[in-house]
């Protein structure tokens, strides 16, 4: 079995359909888990989604993985409330 090291310029841009994530454990704070589960809710997502795509948000912010990885939108932008943002998403198909 053979590990893989991804650079920056090697990053896979895209899983291929069908292709199995990685699964993990986590643990956290009650407090933290009950806030993201409504957070996750607010968004129609899953918890696991919306881990994800922090994490995703978060490397690229550090320059450690790059911009053009797939990453789900129903984020809000930083500062922006949750209304405020899904108005703006159903306003930008206008």
């Amino acid at each position: 079995m053979s590990t893989q090291r991804h650079t920056k310029d090697s990053q896979p841009k895209k899983a291929p359909t069908g292709a199995k994530r990685k699964a993990f454990a986590i643990r956290m704070r009650p407090s933290v888990f009950e806030a993201g589960q409504i957070a996750a809710k607010q968004q129609n997502r899953s918890l696991a989604s919306l881990m994800e795509t922090l994490l995703i948000l978060h490397l690229r912010e550090h320059g450690l993985l790059s911009d053009d990885i797939e990453v789900a939108s129903a984020l809000p932008m930083p500062g922006a409330s949750p209304k405020r943002a899904r108005s703006e998403r159903s306003t930008s198909g206008r």
